[in-house]
């Protein structure tokens, strides 16, 4: 099973692992080997000087998509052809200054394989009885899986921030643009609870400007047009009348009702009645004949 050029491992190695093993399980390294390389979820491959593979297990066989016995002698690239671009460096740095290669993620797409692979790498150096390194030994563990889980995740988390984000924004060009309509169209609370439409209506008919009464309790002025379709609508003419009158069409003046009605904050023609005569928009003596 193993190439007989292989004739030790580098024992600075083993002498670091002592402290973790029995003496006597070090002592049989074939045998130790034999186990590692039948492990069923690690790969386990050995080459030479030339990149041929010298020795490959089921595992490993498996990962690559290619049996076993089809690796012996071929080289990284005859094998995985363009994925030996991210498999032979490692091999060739192990072999250039014989020093192992630990924890390497790799990632390549295997010709036998529908989509690209990860990998966790570890190289070894294999020295022959005179201490020169002639064979690579890699140790192969598949992350894909996870690798892909984390990759969801991430993407996952990355669409949640995106959209929490937009939410934020959203929200905030929402709330400005409710605020500056707001500002335009909408008394502020305290008008809202007032019973009466106008709070402080007293003041205009003691000599106050409308706008100044308006100012104090939050209402906004109604434009000249406002005023005029208040006038007549107070007058008892109707969408109709008022529409005939200012020559638009029902749709316009049933608008501007509507506007006027949130600028106040009324809700019924009588509170409407009661805003024109109390403003003086509309003479009580004269309803009738505007």
């Amino acid at each position: 099973m193993f190439p007989s050029g292989m004739t030790s491992i580098d024992m600075k190695n083993v002498k670091s692992i002592e402290q973790f093993a029995d003496s006597a399980v070090l002592g049989e390294p074939q045998k130790l080997l034999r186990a590692v390389f039948n492990a069923p979820t690690v790969g386990l491959a050995i080459l030479d000087r030339r990149l041929r593979f010298r020795a490959v297990n089921n595992a490993l066989g498996s990962i690559n998509g290619v049996p076993p016995e089809a690796h012996l002698g071929k080289t990284i690239r005859g094998v995985l052809g363009k994925a030996a671009v991210a498999l032979e460096p490692p091999f060739k740095h192990v072999f250039s200054n014989g020093r192992e290669v630990s924890n390497l993620e790799v990632c390549a797409k295997l010709p036998n394989r529908p989509e690209v692979g990860y990998w966790i790498e570890n190289y070894f150096p294999l020295r022959d009885a005179a201490g020169r390194v002639q064979q690579v030994a890699a140790v192969v563990v598949e992350i894909t899986e996870q690798k892909k889980l984390q990759q969801s995740l991430c993407s996952v988390t990355e669409m949640l921030f995106r959209n929490l984000v937009l939410t934020v924004n959203n929200s905030e060009a929402f709330l400005r643009q409710f605020t500056q309509e707001s500002r335009k169209q909408i008394p502020d609370s305290g008008a809202n609870h007032d019973p009466s439409p106008v709070t402080g209506l007293s003041e205009v008919l003691e000599g106050r400007s409308e706008s100044d009464v308006n100012a104090k309790v939050g209402v906004v002025p109604l434009t000249p047009r406002e005023r005029e379709v208040v006038k007549l609508l107070a007058d008892g003419r109707g969408n109709k009348g008022t529409a005939a009158i200012l020559g638009v069409s029902v749709k316009t003046i049933e608008a501007h009702r509507q506007r006027i009605m949130l600028k106040l904050g009324v809700h019924t023609a009588t509170g409407l009645l009661h805003y024109a005569v109390t403003n003086k928009i509309l003479d009580p003596e004269h309803m009738g004949h505007v």
